[in-house]
């Protein structure tokens, strides 16, 4: 009587042993994934950089970890990626598309070192898509004095889902505008004359 039910015993043990061993794996497995996000990506900028595709890494400012343009390096970027400008001045001459965070390489709020100047069309539009965008610690300037042209245009289709957060940056001689016909959905931040009070 005592070997038959040392059977069931050992056998119920070794089953439970699978069993605690197949538990075991799957639980590493749920702890590895929730502990091991996929981690956003980093773009550096600098005028001097040779970079044209990939991601920058870390804290590396050499030229061949850096793309040589802002526009190129927003481009390569998703909304979860940040891309980082050195300390000079950055042309954008053509409409660029912003869907992550754009700062000055030490995240500071020091916009003064770190400028955009916008060509007769550079402006960043806002991915409607985008969960955030957000710009920090940068000074906007227009290249030529007379450009009337939006630094940054945000465009609503449907319902607008995204945040923008504008920290610590300075537009020289521009001011938010709505656009009037509210079907349109768009706001800016426009050069011009300040309105006379």
């Amino acid at each position: 009587m005592g070997t038959s039910c040392n059977r069931p015993t050992a056998r119920a043990a070794a089953a439970h042993g699978r069993m605690g061993t197949l538990v075991l794996l799957i639980s590493s497995l749920a702890t590895l994934l929730v502990v091991s996000p996929a981690s956003a990506a980093r773009f550096h900028v600098a005028t001097s950089g040779t970079r044209v595709a990939g991601e920058s890494l870390p804290g590396d400012w050499t030229d061949a970890n850096c793309y040589p343009r802002l526009a190129l390096a927003l481009q390569a970027a998703s909304a979860a990626d940040t891309v980082l400008l050195s300390r000079e001045d950055h042309r954008l001459d053509a409409a660029a598309t912003l869907r992550t965070l754009l700062a000055n390489r030490d995240f500071d709020a020091q916009p003064g070192l770190c400028r955009v100047v916008l060509g007769t069309v550079g402006t960043l539009q806002v991915d409607a898509s985008a969960t955030e965008a957000t710009l920090r610690g940068l000074a906007f300037a227009a290249a030529e004095t007379a450009s009337t042209h939006p630094a940054v245009q945000i465009a609503s289709h449907g319902e607008f889902a995204a945040t923008v957060v504008i920290e610590a940056c300075r537009f020289s001689a521009w001011r938010a505008t709505r656009a009037r016909r509210p079907e349109a959905g768009r706001s800016t931040l426009s050069r011009g004359r300040p309105r006379s009070r």
